[in-house]
């Protein structure tokens, strides 16, 4: 039986899932892995209340390992594009998608930002599909140029000037 966390997760609701862990709610159906990637994502977004909720309660069976210390330790700025402290000349283990329309490997952070998957599947903006890769050695490359959202730099690193 799904818990009201265990939607959330499914659905990728992330700021639902910040609520629900404050309310006291636990996973049942997605404890352990997709727990893991819930912490991770929570610390990368600066939430450290919600992440030490998450993890004092047993039964998401989660626990702190050392590439979850070695991404906090290095952590610039909160909600940010892992490339800003694991880029090219010190990838490190992360959680990481592959978008099949475009073949850019994106961190955890960009998954849900600027590489999101629409939830609607006949959606005219659905515009990436990714697929999970796994916790592994590696660098986020949404900067590079993203063939399928016709963007040429990743949303959370840079902002667009308007034309003048």
């Amino acid at each position: 039986m799904h818990t009201e966390l265990d939607l959330a997760i499914m659905r990728r609701h992330v700021d639902c899932s910040r609520l629900l862990i404050r309310a006291g709610a636990f996973s049942r159906v997605f404890a352990g892995p997709m727990c893991e990637q819930l912490l991770h994502r929570l610390l990368l977004l600066g939430d450290g209340i919600a992440a030490e909720l998450l993890l004092r309660n047993e039964a998401n069976q989660v626990h702190v390992n050392k590439v979850l210390l070695d991404i906090t330790k290095n952590m610039k700025y909160p909600d940010s594009c892992t490339f800003t402290f694991a880029g090219y000349h010190n990838p490190m283990a992360q959680h990481l998608y592959e978008c099949v329309i475009c073949h850019q490997t994106v961190c955890l952070v960009c998954s849900y930002k600027c590489h999101r998957t629409s939830p609607w599947k006949h959606s005219v903006q659905h515009k990436h599909h990714l697929v999970y890769v796994g916790r592994v050695k590696g660098y986020c490359g949404c900067h590079k140029v993203c063939v399928c959202a016709r963007v040429h730099f990743c949303e959370i690193l840079f902002f667009s000037l308007p034309c003048e």
